[in-house]
């Protein structure tokens, strides 16, 4: 992510934190735009690049702050074991009832202005359904996975769904981590396994997702697994620090410096027709032959 990207993230983030602010002091009803961008040191023609009006703001904000709380509450959850998927429900709500306990604030303000429909966008948002079906095919497929061998795998099927089909897998994009692609809702969704296998028993409400996927979608995923997936994480990191797209985008970082910058798919694309062209990416044996080239 560019600085001008970052710096509207920033401010979006400020309008939505200070909005709750006064939301929750003055009320919804007594706090007016100026108001808020007042508090937060912006202009008011800024609020109108963001929201088109409170009320707009207020949806954002109640999905914002309802989907950081599912968020918190399925991270939780990594930490304990359940027998079923009915024990998992009932942990997100105890877990739910327990932060707006602790939190009146955030009760009050999600219990006057909460509907269903917001509530629904809200969860949906956390987890979208593309993305659980693509997760829970390859822990299908795989067994066993890392967050790290995740992220690469995830870019490889993109790049090679893009060359065969013509158009991306799913629309999220990667960014030029330190340890090669990654995408930012992944990480989000499983960075406290770190460098441990994800156990996809904690993830029982994926299951059987992936029978939405189409057929072209599995092939192209199994076609990655049965050849990238045999390597461990740190192998394919390995792999995509040697790749056009992630070094490009790296260009003036060091080796050690984070960075937000997008690996476009469009650089992705070009990159893995490049490989087509070299060894084809039809088949596990011309897909062994590219990564072989690496070892």
């Amino acid at each position: 992510m560019g600085k001008v990207e970052t710096n509207k993230k920033q401010k979006n983030t400020t309008l939505l934190q200070t909005s709750f602010e006064l939301f929750t002091e003055k009320g919804f009803t007594k706090t007016t735009i100026s108001d808020i961008v007042n508090r937060a040191g912006l202009a008011k023609g800024t609020f109108y690049l963001y929201f088109k009006d409170k009320y707009d703001l207020r949806d954002k904000l109640i999905a914002h702050k309802a989907g950081q709380l599912f968020a918190d509450a399925h991270h939780a959850l990594l930490d304990q074991k359940f027998n079923s998927f009915e024990d998992q429900i009932i942990a997100v709500a105890d877990y739910i009832i327990g932060r707006l306990n602790d939190d009146h604030g955030l009760l009050t303000f999600i219990s006057k202005n909460l509907s269903w429909g917001i509530f629904k966008t809200a969860f949906e948002n956390t987890l979208p359904d593309e993305s659980l079906q693509f997760y829970d095919y390859i822990f299908e497929q795989m067994k066993e996975v890392t967050p790290l061998a995740l992220q690469k795998i995830l870019y490889f099927i993109q790049g090679i769904y893009m060359v065969i089909f013509g158009k991306p897998l799913y629309k999220e994009d990667c960014m030029a981590w330190i340890h090669g692609p990654v995408y930012e809702e992944v990480y989000d969704l499983f960075r406290d396994f770190k460098y441990n296998p994800i156990e996809d028993n904690r993830f029982a409400i994926f299951k059987d997702r992936f029978e939405e996927l189409s057929e072209q979608e599995k092939k192209i995923i199994d076609l990655v697994i049965n050849t990238f997936g045999k390597y461990s994480g740190k192998v394919l990191e390995e792999i995509t620090h040697e790749e056009l797209p992630w070094k490009n985008a790296r260009v003036g970082y060091g080796s050690s410096e984070p960075s937000r910058e997008i690996i476009s798919k469009d650089e992705i694309r070009n990159y893995f027709i490049h490989v087509a062209d070299t060894y084809g990416v039809d088949t596990e044996e011309e897909l062994n032959r590219y990564i072989q080239s690496y070892m």
